[in-house]
């Protein structure tokens, strides 16, 4: 929706304007925390695979000397 349609949505509302724009803003703050925690969540879940792979690198490295000094 542009500047322009929302100027018109507002002349149209007449008494009701203020609450349309109280109504607008707060959808858009929604949305606008929704997209945010939505990023977050990506971010965590990003750091939490490289956690899980770094530990499984690890857990092989440790499986594969004790398989050497097993051996030797």
């Amino acid at each position: 929706m542009g500047a322009l349609d929302i100027g018109q949505l507002l002349q149209s509302a007449g008494p009701f304007a203020p609450l349309l724009v109280v109504i607008i803003v707060v959808v858009w703050l929604w949305l606008r925390a929704e997209r945010r925690a939505e990023r977050i969540a990506r971010q965590l879940d990003e750091e939490r695979k490289k956690r899980w792979r770094a530990e499984d690198t690890a857990a092989r490295a440790r499986r594969k000397a004790g398989d050497v000094d097993e051996k030797g």
